[in-house]
Formats: C-alpha cells, sequence, structure tokens
C-alpha cells in the first residue's frame, strides 16, 4: 500500500501543477490522493472473497508485492490511462492474454516438434528397441515411472514422459548432435555463435514453468519477445531442414 501511496501522491503532482507534495499538508495529500483513487475504493468495497483472492493469490518470495501493487495500479488505469506508475507498462504488457496465448502455443509447439524429430530418428535408425539408445538409464527409468502412475488407458509414449531439458542432453550428445544441428543449432540475437547453440533451449525450458506454474510468475516483456523470436527461428530452421536431405522429416 505504501507503494501505491506514493505513486498516487507522485501522479498527482504531474496532474495538479500547483500541488507540490514537498510542501503540503497532510490534508492536501490526502485530498488529491483521494480524488484519484475512487476507482480502486469502488473495486475493494464490491469485489467478493473469490474475486479478490483470484486476483490477489498468496505470493510467497519477493515477487508478491510488486505483483500486488501494479494490480491495484491497474484498477485505477483502467479508468485513467495517464496513471501509469514506473512498471504497469510492462506488468500489463505480460498480462496480454494474446501474447500469452502465443506464448504457451510457442512452448508447446517446439516441444512437440522437438519430440518429434529427435524420436523419428531415433525410430528410424534403431527401430522398434529405439528406447533402449535414448539418453541414459536414469531418464529412461524416470520416464517409465512416470508413464506407470498414469492409468493404462491413459498412457502415452515414453518419450512423453521426459523432461524437455532431457531432450536438449540428448540433442546435444556428441554422437546425436551431427543429426540434430540442422534442427536446433539457433544461437541467441546478439550472440556470438558456439558449436552448439542450445541457450535458447534453456531459456524455453524455464518459461514452460511459467506455463505448469501460472499462479507463481507471469510472462514479462522481454519474455514474450524471446518466445516470438524463438518461434521465427524455429519455424526457420524447420524450412531449411525441409528443403534439404534431412534425416528425418521437419514437418509433420
Amino acid at each position: 500500500m505504501l507503494l501505491l501511496f506514493h505513486a498516487l501522491i507522485r501522479h498527482a503532482a504531474i496532474k495538479q501543477k500547483n500541488f507540490d507534495p514537498n510542501n503540503a499538508t497532510v490534508e492536501e495529500i490526502i485530498e488529491e490522493v483521494t480524488a484519484i483513487s475512487p476507482p480502486l475504493l469502488e473495486y475493494l468495497r464490491t469485489a467478493s472473497d473469490a474475486e479478490f483472492l483470484e486476483r490477489f493469490p498468496i505470493r510467497y518470495g519477493s515477487g508478491g508485492p510488486p505483483d500486488y501493487f501494479h494490480e491495484l495500479c491497474q484498477t485505477i488505469w483502467e479508468h485513467d490511462k495517464t496513471f501509469s506508475p514506473e512498471g504497469l507498462e510492462e506488468y500489463l504488457a505480460s498480462k496480454d492474454d494474446k501474447r500469452i496465448q502465443d506464448a504457451e502455443t510457442t512452448i508447446k509447439f517446439i516441444e512437440t516438434r522437438a519430440t518429434e524429430i529427435v524420436f523419428s530418428y531415433f525410430r528410424k535408425i534403431h527401430g522398434t528397441n529405439y528406447w533402449n539408445y535414448v539418453g541414459t538409464k536414469d531418464m529412461r527409468v524416470k520416464a517409465y515411472e512416470r508413464q506407470q502412475e498414469e492409468t493404462p488407458e491413459k498412457q502415452l509414449e515414453l518419450e512423453a514422459y521426459l523432461d524437455f531439458i532431457d531432450k536438449k542432453r540428448i540433442i546435444e550428445k556428441p554422437e546425436n548432435w551431427n543429426v540434430f544441428k540442422l534442427y536446433f543449432d539457433i544461437p541467441l540475437p546478439n550472440e556470438k555463435g558456439y558449436a552448439k547453440n542450445l541457450k535458447w533451449m534453456d531459456r524455453l525450458n524455464e518459461l514452460r514453468r511459467i506455463v505448469a506454474h501460472p499462479h507463481r510468475r507471469a510472462f514479462k516483456t522481454e519474455d514474450l519477445g524471446f518466445l516470438e523470436w524463438i518461434r521465427k527461428a524455429f519455424e526457420e530452421k524447420l524450412l531449411a531442414a525441409n528443403s534439404t536431405e534431412a534425416p528425418v522429416p521437419a514437418t509433420s
């Protein structure tokens, strides 16, 4: 609330040229702040407990207070677009439904295509025994245990239970890299290329956690920008691979 009170005072000082908070009385400050805050007061007065908890869920760690602050600010911003404290614009962009939906679609698309490419290759080379050649024993055991937690009618292929980061480890293994670099060797923007350019997969893995646990963190503006970039870069890789004699098809 202190962050919000400070933002309201700063906004009043910008809007009212004759208002100087440094020399104003307490009564004058309250008067200016009260003139800006009716939308927030109305929301707090009328919101049900369920609506309030949905908008302000319990959050642990340092990310909670800034999110609460921005949500409170948004209730005012929705009625007065000139009220835009530092960080609010970025926060609102991260919540934009369309961009978030596109971001989630991109994550699913890349993980699905990566799985198809990797395991199409293993099936092509090793046939029905392909699973015995995948990754490490620990990876295979972990995937099998996860599969067995599902009822038989809901069980998927074993590769569906591998972590995304495990698929990255499979891709970058020396014996696999010459095959998979055609699809996955993508340097980050403005970064000098390396022998294996897979840092984007590490970042994508971090962003997958937002989709899995949206109550903990929202996408930041730079996250959405990264996902828009990697979707385009990955699709370009697939198209390039499809136009060559790729080891496995780059498109379904």
